[in-house]
Formats: structure tokens, C-alpha cells, sequence
């Protein structure tokens, strides 16, 4: 991890990076940092629909669905708490290395490359745990506008939409509206650190195009199996969104850098209005058009 920064604050060109505790740790507390993470963002929604959820009821359903992502985390950047935690997920990353039958040292030092770009993220974006929070809160509070149209739920899952979709048909306009900013956010952080992993090229991490090459049909074969307990637990879990989440952010990252350079599309680091909207991440030339060609020669 310690390797990885100064790695990736030259490829990002993101120079900050914040004080920060980098850990080495096992799956129960990489549940137990997610659990504080949620307390964290969730603490201020209470009178709104979770405050209407009883706390045993609560916990029990986000440790278990915690206890069942643990296992698949190789790695997570924390950054709500009062001194922002790197975590490195020890025995998954062993277990994952193993099965894809990659350099260890290539492929720890790949993860950590992930990681510390989410560091370096919001340590140059200092609004943006604060503006991210406060957009959770909004839809967690704003329980008068759900509408759960089961009719359309149930039309969504018969063309076999993602998970997002899904959650998104039951919502209101409002609310859909304010998912999808959410998810662009998260969209543009995890294809902005899957890009850099990869650009920081063989001369760091030899056998890097192995290992993206068999970590990516590592994720489309968890994706797609045939295996019907795991199919719905991916689904439930949200993994089919988080997969077109890392594509559409490292679309957008490459087609932003092609276009004006790494130093470009650091302008989404600026500002809130600088992000760019769930319309503008699967069309980059839009978000180009409107915030980075106006200010780059």
C-alpha cells in the first residue's frame, strides 16, 4: 500500500493524499468497518424511512448482507470516519490470487493501486464526502415520495433489467433521479481507480494485463452463473450494477483523458458542479462539451 501511493499520485496527477490509516485485515473487520461506515452515513436519517425501521431489524439485515459481500472485497477505502481507513482484505486477495493463479506481489500491489486512488480522490476532492452524504441522506429521508410501483417492478424484472433498475422502478421520478446522481458519483470513483490500476503499466506491475484479463472473466463468470443461489446473490447484492459501474466510469476516464488529458478530467475533482450526471457518464463527449472544453486550451 505504502508503495502504491506515490505510484499512483503521478499517474493520477492528484498530488494530495490526506491522512490516512492503511490496515491489513480479515473479512469480520472488514464487516465491522462497513457497519460503522453505514452508522456514519445513515445516522442523520432517522425520522426519516429508516428511522421507522426497528434497530435488531436493521442490524441483522445489514450484517448479513455484509457478511455475505466480505468474502468478495479485496480491498475498501473508508472515508467516513475520523481519520480515513485504507483497508486491504487479507485473506480474499490470498484466496483471489490463488484462483487466478497470478504474481502475488503483481497482484497485491494491483489492489493496493485501487485502493490508494480512491484515497487520493477524495483527499483533492475535500467536498465530496461531505456533498456524497448529504445526497444519500436525501433519498433515505425523502420517504414521502416512494411509490413502489409493484406493476412496474415486476414489468422491469421480466426484461431482466440490472438490480438499479429494478430499485429505481419502485421509486419515484424524484428519487430515481437522485439514485442515478449517486450512482454516477460511484460510477466516475470506481472507473477512475479501474483505469488507473491498468495505466500505471507493465514497468510497475509486470504481468498487468494478465491480471486484468483474468480478473475481468473472474467477474463475468460470477456474474453469469449457473448456479441459481449465486445468481440471486449477486442480484440481490447489487453486483450487476457495480459491474456497470466500473465499465461506464473507465469508459468515461479514457474517452475524458483521450480527449483533454489526465489533467482534464481532473476538473470532475473541482467542484460538485464539475461531476458529471448518469447521462453524462455513459456520454462523455457531453460532459466534455459542458464543463472541460470551456477550460482547457
Amino acid at each position: 500500500a505504502r508503495k502504491a501511493l506515490p505510484i499512483i499520485t503521478e499517474v493520477t496527477q492528484l498530488p494530495e493524499t490526506g491522512d490516512v490509516l492503511e490496515l491489513v485485515v480479515d473479512r469480520k473487520a472488514m464487516v465491522e468497518a462497513n457497519v460503522a461506515t453505514a452508522k456514519n452515513i445513515m445516522g442523520d436519517a432517522e425520522s426519516g424511512l429508516l428511522g421507522k425501521l426497528s434497530e435488531a431489524s436493521r442490524a441483522v439485515t445489514l450484517g448479513g448482507a455484509l457478511a455475505l459481500l466480505a468474502p468478495r472485497i479485496l480491498g475498501q477505502y473508508v472515508p467516513y470516519a475520523d481519520r480515513p481507513m485504507l483497508l486491504l482484505n487479507a485473506p480474499t486477495i490470498v484466496q483471489v490470487e490463488e484462483e487466478l493463479k497470478v504474481n502475488p506481489q503483481d497482484f497485491r500491489l494491483w489492489v493496493a493501486l485501487h485502493e490508494q486512488t480512491h484515497r487520493v480522490q477524495f483527499a483533492n476532492a475535500p467536498w465530496l464526502r461531505e456533498y456524497l452524504v448529504a445526497l444519500i441522506n436525501e433519498v433515505l429521508e425523502d420517504d414521502e415520495k416512494l411509490n413502489f410501483d409493484v406493476a412496474k417492478l415486476r414489468e422491469v424484472q421480466k426484461q431482466k433489467a440490472n438490480s438499479l433498475d429494478a430499485i429505481k422502478a419502485a421509486l419515484s421520478p424524484q428519487l430515481a433521479k437522485k439514485l442515478d446522481s449517486i450512482n454516477a458519483i460511484m460510477g466516475l470513483l470506481e472507473g477512475h481507480a479501474d483505469f488507473m490500476m491498468d495505466a500505471v503499466g507493465a514497468q510497475t506491475v509486470p504481468s498487468v494485463r494478465t491480471i486484468r484479463r483474468r480478473f475481468q472473466n473472474r467477474r463475468k463468470s460470477a456474474m453469469h452463473s449457473k448456479n441459481i443461489f449465486k445468481a440471486l446473490l449477486n442480484r440481490l447484492l447489487g453486483m450487476d450494477a457495480k459491474l456497470a459501474q466500473y465499465q461506464d466510469g473507465a469508459r468515461f476516464c479514457r474517452a475524458a483523458i483521450d480527449e483533454v488529458g489526465v489533467e482534464g478530467l481532473n476538473l470532475v475533482w473541482e467542484k460538485p458542479e464539475n461531476l458529471p450526471t448518469a447521462d453524462e457518464l455513459k456520454a462523455p463527449m457531453r460532459w466534455l462539451t459542458r464543463v472541460a472544453y470551456p477550460q482547457v486550451d
